[in-house]
C-alpha cells in the first residue's frame, strides 16, 4: 500500500487581494502568513474573472477575495 504524505493531504489556503481598474484588474495572491505568492493583471470581464480564478488555484485553495471600495481606476500595473 503507498504512503501518504502530510503534503498530499493539506493544501494551502490563499487570499487573492484585488485592485479594481477601469480596464483591469491586479491580483495578488498570498499565503495564510500574508506572503505574497505571485501578482498578475487580468480583463475586467468575465473571462478574465476566470482567468484570475485560476491562476489563485494555481497557489491552492482559495479561502476569499479581498476586492478594494472605491472607484475603478487606470492602471499601469501591480502595484501601480
Amino acid at each position: 500500500m503507498a504512503m501518504t504524505n502530510i503534503a498530499q493531504i493539506t493544501r494551502r489556503r490563499v487570499l487573492v487581494e484585488v485592485g479594481v481598474h477601469v480596464d483591469r484588474h491586479a491580483a495578488s495572491v498570498k499565503d495564510e502568513l500574508g506572503r505574497e505568492l505571485g501578482s498578475s493583471l487580468f480583463p475586467a470581464n468575465t473571462r478574465g474573472y476566470k482567468e484570475m480564478l485560476a491562476y489563485a488555484r494555481g497557489f491552492g485553495e482559495v479561502e476569499a477575495f479581498g476586492v478594494e471600495s472605491g472607484a475603478p481606476t487606470r492602471s499601469n500595473g501591480p502595484g501601480s
